[in-house]
């Protein structure tokens, strides 16, 4: 047991000076202690003279378009233990977040990947929640990719929620004030990485995807030392760019809807990639953790299966994100 290791080592160095015995002792009880707890955050190095700085991944939801118990798309980011970050808001989140008890009132950075509705519908339950808790005027960040026939721009998006003649124009004045200062994104291939945030120690950086037609884009967030990459919905063909992207993550979190073998929809396998892919890409950028997210029921129903194939690119430790997860990141 560790408590005894502890005990032992402090007697057995009694007959040395007490000075080197005790500094021994002191490291033996920190060495017990830091096998013997899990941080669900990522500590940053920090100076002595200032808090660590942390950041924690909340998985809202873990599950794609189809209502078979899963919520869907939606990661909360906490920053030295606060909501912080939304990335994705899919249907389900409004609940989760409920469930969890989480308290918004920090809440200001919103990012989408691509505007489809498992990834997004549930902004404005979102935004009304966070609203009605405060007194004071709200400011939301928005970012998200440019759109393009039949999808909509970040910019669009809002203003047909809360805009003149949006579906929701009552909402920015009713409880809190609200504003929103959005961004649009270049998306695609040849979108390349873009610092698009940088404030009080936080970075964000994008890269294009290629999600058939619908523009999408990745996430990477860097705090004091800690990064978490988000792939969103994308296929194969943005392998590249999600390696430079993703290099020497701390964590990235991939989308992973579609098996190797196929049987999935033709729609499926075009937009999304392959668990062998995935541990291919995950291995190239060299990240040191893996999460499988946005599980659709056929990876669901075939989680070793993907979890050898995944793993055959020696991508490092590898786990299946479920709904109201917090990352463990001593987790194997």
């Amino acid at each position: 047991m560790p408590h005894k290791n502890v005990i032992v080592e402090c007697r057995r160095f009694g007959q040395l000076a007490l000075r080197n015995a005790w500094r021994r002792c002191v490291l033996a009880l920190l060495a017990w202690l830091a096998a013997g707890m899990a941080s669900p955050a990522c500590l940053a190095q920090s100076p002595a003279s200032q808090p660590p700085r942390t950041i924690e991944l909340l998985v809202l939801g873990s599950g794609g378009p189809r209502a078979e118990g899963r919520a869907s798309s939606s990661n909360l980011l906490l920053i030295d233990g606060k909501p912080r970050i939304l990335v994705d808001v899919g249907p389900g989140a409004f609940v989760r977040s409920g469930e969890l008890k989480l308290n918004l009132d920090d809440l200001d950075l919103v990012f989408f990947t691509h505007f489809h509705i498992d990834h997004s519908a549930d902004f404005p339950a979102i935004a009304k929640t966070r609203a009605q808790r405060r007194a004071g005027a709200i400011t939301f960040n928005v970012f998200g990719p440019l759109g393009n026939p039949g999808h909509p721009s970040a910019t669009r998006f809002i203003e047909k929620l809360f805009g003149p003649g949006g579906a929701f124009e009552y909402q920015p004045t009713f409880g809190s004030p609200e504003k929103f200062v959005i961004r649009d994104l270049p998306a695609g291939l040849a979108a390349g990485l873009a610092v698009i945030h940088a404030q009080d120690g936080l970075t964000v950086t994008t890269i294009g995807t290629s999600h058939g037609p619908t523009p999408s884009v990745a996430y990477r967030f860097d705090y004091g030392g800690c990064s978490i990459v988000f792939s969103g919905d994308t296929n194969e063909t943005a392998a590249d760019n999600l390696v430079t992207l993703a290099k020497g993550a701390d964590l990235l979190v991939f989308n992973c809807a579609i098996l190797d073998g196929g049987g999935s929809t033709l729609q499926s396998n075009i937009r999304h990639t392959a668990p062998r892919r995935i541990g291919e890409i995950a291995q190239r950028a060299g990240v040191k953790r893996l999460l499988l997210s946005h599980i659709q029921p056929i990876v669901d129903r075939a989680k070793d299966e993907v979890y050898r194939s995944v793993s055959a690119g020696d991508a490092g430790p590898v786990r299946f994100a479920e709904d109201k997860m917090r990352y463990d990141w001593n987790a194997r």
